[in-house]
């Protein structure tokens, strides 16, 4: 059941990120990271910390919740 909310929040990821026009290498190097390392999180591989989680969403220019959002399309905004 964890594996599952991990893959889904990798999966939130990187729906954002793309939505962000970002290519995963792309993305990774710009916020640098190891592309290998940065695929594993959206695999769902990786336990992220909440201090990532912030980390990622400041860099992609979202909000957290969006990470966690259930299976719907993520509306890409640019938060204030």
């Amino acid at each position: 059941m964890f594996e599952e909310k991990l893959k889904k929040l990798g999966s939130n990821i990187r729906r954002v990120r793309e939505g962000r026009g970002f290519t995963q290498e792309a993305f990774a190097q710009e916020f640098g990271i190891d592309r290998a390392y940065y695929g594993r999180i959206e695999r769902g591989q990786i336990n992220l910390s909440a201090k990532m989680l912030f980390m990622l969403a400041q860099a992609l220019e979202t909000s957290p919740d969006k990470f966690f959002e259930a299976d719907r399309p993520i509306e890409v905004t640019h938060e204030q």
